[in-house]
């Protein structure tokens, strides 16, 4: 049925992916149905194209799920879709998907904000090759980016390095300063003599905390 729902191009072919386990029941087993009937047809549903992206169809096991809260899922889509914008279903599908991905699926397909945090790309120019925008494009989606990771758990920003410093490079929240309004020329003199607060300044264009 899969084959031919894809050859065929049905649509919302996300049905074909609920395969939870039915309830236990007297004469049934939970172990036997898992092994000889839901593994051998994820495992097929896994290599075939049934997600439907904005732009294309795709393999299941290429895809990413967003998962959160499901009044939280639609956000984490619009933020990543800069970076996955070829993997993510699209945004119509993204709650019926939400109902039928995961963990007990072989792969983890489940995309979440710490996901999205560790690909961080080190710094500004990478990741704006990354997500293909301008600097000041590319800075105002990292602001909603962290705006949302402080909303959600803003130990994220202690864990991993996403906040840029004055050159761009991501860094811890715990090993940068705010700019109060230090003076250029201070910060200039400083780097002559080797005391280069830039790299420990937070990048000014980077208010979401």
């Amino acid at each position: 049925l899969t084959d031919f729902a894809v050859a065929n191009k049905w649509r919302n072919l996300y049905h074909l992916a609920k395969t939870d386990l039915p309830e236990e029941r007297k004469g049934f087993s939970k172990t036997w149905f898992k092994a000889n009937i839901q593994k051998p047809i994820r495992t097929h549903l896994l290599k075939s194209e049934i997600v439907q992206t904005e732009t294309s169809r795709i393999l299941l096991e290429n895809a990413l799920f967003p998962y959160a809260a499901e009044s939280k899922i639609e956000k984490i889509w619009h933020l990543a879709k800069l970076l996955h914008k070829d993997r993510l279903p699209k945004l119509e599908h993204i709650h019926e998907w939400h109902k039928i991905i995961d963990s007990t699926w072989d792969k983890d397909l489940r995309y979440d904000l710490k996901k999205m945090v560790v690909e961080s790309h080190n710094n500004i120019a990478n990741l704006m090759s990354r997500v293909g925008l301008g600097e000041q494009e590319t800075l105002s989606w990292l602001n909603s980016v962290i705006e949302f990771v402080v909303s959600e758990d803003e130990k994220l920003l202690s864990d991993f390095a996403i906040i840029p410093n004055q050159y761009g490079d991501f860094k811890k929240k715990e090993n940068l300063w705010a700019d109060e309004s230090v003076p250029k020329e201070l910060k200039d003199v400083l780097k002559i003599l080797q005391e280069d607060w830039r790299s420990s300044l937070q990048h000014k264009s980077i208010s979401a905390y």
